[in-house]
């Protein structure tokens, strides 16, 4: 088991500098889901995160948003 994480950390990737290994995998493209507005069904969606991101964020902890 790992500790936790320190409030507001969060893991990234600068996919423009990641070693070789780790930009030819994310070069394929694979199904991917999206949280947006509108549920796209089947079949879903792809993308190659290598080739549509230039940084990969992963936040340990996401909240509902808020009304302004």
């Amino acid at each position: 088991m790992t500790a936790s994480p320190p409030h507001g950390a969060q893991d990234y990737v600068d996919l423009r500098t990641a070693a070789r290994a780790a930009r030819d995998r994310l070069d394929s493209s694979r199904p991917t889901g999206d949280a947006g507005p509108v549920h796209v069904g089947d079949p879903m969606p792809r993308l190659a995160i290598g080739r549509a991101c230039d940084v990969l964020i992963h936040p340990h902890q996401a909240t509902r948003a808020r009304r302004f």
